[in-house]
């Protein structure tokens, strides 16, 4: 299949979803889900804090949804619970944003939009709140007690033990795409997606509420590989992925 414009769309219908998760549903249960995680752990006097859809409102008119998994909230606020969202990441027009959310903004631009160029400078992803961060939804493994720096044993006990929660939210949040921010060997704990047959196109397929899902296995987006580098290479990998989507889709 030729890569243009014509095909790109067509490739998009055909690995996007409708959510099978309604709006409704998600502002409801996700509240419960929360409430019941929270009671079920010992937060040892830190902040718990929550995550999911950025913009309930956006994610859930969207046919491609990508949500990023990353290992856990540092909190600076002391025991006071605080949202990832609100709290965070959409505050409006604020500058001073740290260089996961820069780089998230800018993948997310890349990943929605196959010919977008490389924009490293664009004063829009400096900011928070931007329409990109918009468009996400985003979740941490860990969301109490969370450290500056990970240990990556950590971060897969905590997916092993709250298994169930995770694999709640991601339901809830009903993604088409997950990119694993240097989570994949634990986010495998919570769905499986053959993982441990680790593969060299670092791409995987699994099913969520009854849709196929790509599974990206990349770098946390704090990482100090080249930026344009990073891009190019996770633009490539989702692209290759919905073809390889296609092509099976197109086989049956």
């Amino acid at each position: 299949m030729d890569y243009n414009l014509e095909n790109i769309e067509q490739i998009t219908e055909m690995t996007g979803s409708k959510p099978k998760i309604s709006l409704n549903e998600y502002k409801k249960e996700i509240d419960e889900l929360f409430k019941k995680w929270k009671s079920s752990v010992n937060t040892n006097d830190t902040a718990f804090i929550t995550d999911g859809v950025m913009d309930p409102d956006i994610w859930f008119e969207q046919n491609e949804r990508i949500l990023f998994v990353l290992k856990e909230a540092y909190s600076e606020k002391g025991a006071n619970d605080w949202d990832l969202a609100k709290d965070h990441v959409l505050l409006t027009n604020a500058f001073g944003q740290r260089a996961t959310w820069r780089n998230i903004s800018l993948w997310t631009k890349g990943l929605l939009n196959p010919y977008s160029d490389y924009e490293p400078n664009d004063d829009e992803l400096k900011l928070f709140g931007n329409k990109f961060l918009h468009s996400i939804a985003a979740i941490n493994l860990k969301k109490y007690n969370g450290k500056n720096t990970s240990n990556d044993k950590d971060i897969n006990h905590y997916a092993v033990q709250e298994k169930d929660y995770i694999k709640k939210e991601i339901e809830l949040c009903d993604p088409t795409v997950i990119v694993c921010c240097g989570t994949a060997f634990a986010l495998n704990n919570v769905i499986d997606f053959n993982y441990e047959n680790r593969n060299c196109q670092l791409f995987y397929h699994t099913h969520i509420n009854g849709h196929e899902v790509i599974v990206i296995d990349f770098y946390h987006p704090a990482n100090r590989y080249p930026k344009i580098m990073n891009y190019y290479a996770l633009c490539s990998i989702y692209q290759k992925a919905k073809h390889v989507q296609v092509k099976r889709i197109k086989d049956l």
